[in-house]
């Protein structure tokens, strides 16, 4: 127990070291306090959005959105070594210490995973409980439901974390797993479209304040995680790959980008060969649409009149983004840092290669238009899903640059990043329900302001020095 301890004790320094280098000290420890602050502001506009939604509306919301943040949070078992090893360099991990310390891997792993949910509990959801006690007077509820809360929205985020920790345990033993997520889905799905997604064990214990419903949770938490710490691959065998020259013929695939079909068909190619290949990004990209697809099922259900489609496709379009953190995740500036290669051109060449492999989204939009008997309405849902994909992405590399996996790290960044693209998207969703005519001029607005912040990206990081992490 002792050295499990002071292994976790350590993990927790190793982590604050790794963050505090990237950024300094100041900013990691407000980094807290601007969350809180957030959380603050978005608790008063409760008080804007009764007149559409109830109470018990936006509570269920955010507590799938917890849900939503631990899946996000919870692919442990599929990034696995080499993410690690890209984002850090050279840094030698504790997370690699098994290798040359009579110390388990399972142990190991479990305790990143018990430091990082540490981590997001003291950076993100106690801020964020913190920033709703503020705003109980002005809300007109007793400040005593705020530990009510810390509890029920950390069983959320758990629960979230220890499901998706799993499917991608799953996902690296078994690789035939889309299966068993698609069943995963429909029976989600299913539950929420019948209304019980009240008995999401979370929301009810915070509605009726019966502690069964945590110790289900509880439970139903280390059922799971324990199970995928059991079957957890960590230390991927060293093996050496040999592979054929592909860039060429990659190249003339991509010849109609012209002079940027190299750059393109490089990410391809290091997408391909990394391992999970295409699936781990088709995999992390399907985890956050799930939720959406059942947040969505569930919005439409109580709102009579509402596209499902339309509103999905903002979704959809939103969370496309995280196709660019994995076109830059294999890729360092300073590679290129002595060639004769412009920052604009790379961002460029990920921009390009973002297009193509964001058909894949339009083709989920076309099936869940085809599943939800709204092929009449894709249309107008491909034109929101553009707008919304080209507005996440402008501001994406704006913000981040070719470093959008280390830099959304520091506070700084992720509040300006939120505070670009929170109110744009609220404000655009909330005009759908004066009619699609309103919707349709505010995205020409927000397509106008894309524009403008992708040329000032480009023209941003080509100006600056881009470092390398």
């Amino acid at each position: 127990m002792g050295k499990a301890l002071e292994l976790f004790w350590s993990m927790v320094l190793e982590e604050w070291r790794v963050h505090s280098t990237l950024f300094g000290n100041v900013r990691i420890g407000l980094f807290p306090a601007l969350v809180a602050l957030g959380s603050f502001i978005g608790c008063l506009s409760m008080l804007i959005l009764e007149v559409m939604f109830s109470r018990a509306q936006m509570v269920l919301f955010v507590h799938f959105l917890f849900l939503f943040f631990g899946a996000n949070i919870g692919a442990f078992g599929l990034l696995g070594r080499e993410a690690m090893n890209r984002r850090f360099g050279q840094a030698s991990l504790i997370a690699y210490s098994s290798r040359v310390l009579p110390i388990s891997e399972r142990l190991i792993f479990f305790g990143v995973v018990a430091k990082d949910v540490l981590y997001y509990f003291f950076m993100w959801i106690l801020p964020i409980v913190a920033g709703f006690a503020l705003a109980t007077p002005f809300l007109g509820v007793s400040i005593a439901l705020a530990p009510v809360l810390l509890v029920s929205l950390t069983s959320s985020f758990l629960i979230g974390t220890s499901i998706v920790y799993l499917l991608s345990v799953i996902y690296v033993r078994v690789h035939r797993f889309p299966f068993i997520f698609l069943l995963s889905l429909i029976v989600a799905a299913a539950l929420v479209n019948k209304g019980y997604a009240y008995l999401f064990p979370p929301l009810a214990f915070l509605l009726t304040s019966d502690w069964n419903q945590v110790y289900i949770s509880l439970g139903a938490i280390i059922v799971l995680t324990g199970i995928a710490t059991l079957f957890v691959k960590f230390d991927f065998p060293s093996l050496r790959s040999e592979y054929r020259n592909a860039l060429e013929t990659v190249d003339k695939l991509l010849s109609f980008e012209g002079r940027l079909s190299s750059h393109t068909a490089k990410d391809f190619i290091d997408l391909k060969r990394s391992q999970g290949g295409f699936g781990k990004v088709i995999f992390s990209f399907l985890i956050p649409m799930a939720f959406a697809w059942i947040f969505v099922e569930f919005v439409s259900g109580m709102l009579p009149g509402v596209s499902f489609i339309v509103l999905f496709s903002i979704l959809l379009g939103i969370f496309s983004s995280t196709v660019y953190s994995w076109l830059t995740e294999y890729d360092k500036y300073n590679q290129y840092s002595y060639l004769p290669v412009d920052v604009r051109d790379l961002l460029k060449s990920k921009l390009a290669g973002y297009c193509l492999i964001n058909t894949l989204s339009l083709i989920m939009l076309v099936l869940a238009a085809w599943m939800k008997d709204e092929l009449g309405r894709l249309p107008e849902a491909a034109a929101v899903f553009l707008v919304a994909s080209f507005f996440t992405l402008s501001i994406t590399m704006l913000y981040t640059g070719l470093s959008p996996s280390v830099r959304f790290m520091d506070a700084k960044v992720l509040v300006k990043y939120f505070l670009t693209l929170i109110p744009v998207m609220l404000a655009w969703i909330v005009s759908y329900f004066f009619g699609f005519v309103y919707m349709a001029m505010i995205g020409v607005l927000i397509l106008a302001g894309a524009v403008f912040s992708m040329r000032r990206a480009f023209t941003k990081w080509d100006e600056g020095e881009e470092q390398a992490y």
